[in-house]
């Protein structure tokens, strides 16, 4: 009796031995396991950050790729704004020097003419007064068409600089020199016979001319 007792003990205490043997084993496994899966998703975390360092590393890479090549084509548009105004001012400048130089070429024309039609308007003066002394029948129209400015439709010698009382004058002695009944009363003996109709006509036109051009003239400033 002693002995089955002993013997089904001796059995029993194995079997709580195996058994407390397997669940140190499960638990080792289990603890290993976890382990295991710490280590492999501390190794995927580890990843994912990894690729998200290097996806926010190109993307800051991009970025101040842009940043740098957005700040060259600043500098590029900026040197090109610079040199376009820098041009306009110097066409600008160029422009004005030349509008100026135009200026002061008119204005030396304007006087350089002024001298020469004061120079032509005494000279006309001098031969008029001579043809008046000339014998009788012996005045031609060439006589009376001896002036570029008689032909050309300015008979009061008026110069574009002539001040307003210069012009006056110019053109009252000219209405008076050209009036036809005046013309007649100075030179009529003294024209040949043939010469007297184109003469005739050639005075009614200029008297004409300087009414027309004291309408212009004398008000002109």
């Amino acid at each position: 009796m002693n002995t089955r007792v002993r013997a089904q003990s001796a059995r029993k205490g194995t079997s709580t031995e195996e058994r407390v043997k397997d669940r140190a084993e499960v638990d080792e496994r289990r603890v290993a396991r976890e382990k295991e899966l710490k280590a492999q998703r501390a190794q995927a975390e580890a990843k994912a950050k990894e690729k998200m360092f290097d996806r926010k590393r190109d993307k800051f890479s991009k970025f101040k790729a842009d940043l740098e090549k957005d700040f060259q084509t600043d500098d590029r548009s900026k040197s090109e704004r610079e040199q376009q105004a820098k041009k306009l001012q110097n066409e600008e400048a160029e422009r004005k020097e030349r509008a100026n130089a135009h200026k002061v070429e008119i204005a030396r024309n304007l006087l350089e003419e002024k001298a020469i039609m004061m120079e032509h308007y005494v000279n006309f003066k001098e031969d008029w007064e001579r043809l008046k002394t000339a014998k009788t029948g012996a005045l031609t129209l060439d006589d009376f068409m001896q002036w570029a400015e008689v032909r050309e439709g300015n008979a009061g010698f008026v110069a574009r600089r002539d001040d307003a009382e210069v012009r006056k004058t110019k053109m009252r002695e000219a209405t008076l020199r050209w009036h036809p009944d005046k013309f007649n009363a100075t030179f009529g003996k003294l024209i040949q016979s043939d010469h007297v109709q184109s003469i005739q006509e050639l005075v009614q036109q200029v008297s004409q001319q300087l009414a027309e051009q004291r309408k212009v003239v004398v008000v002109a400033k």
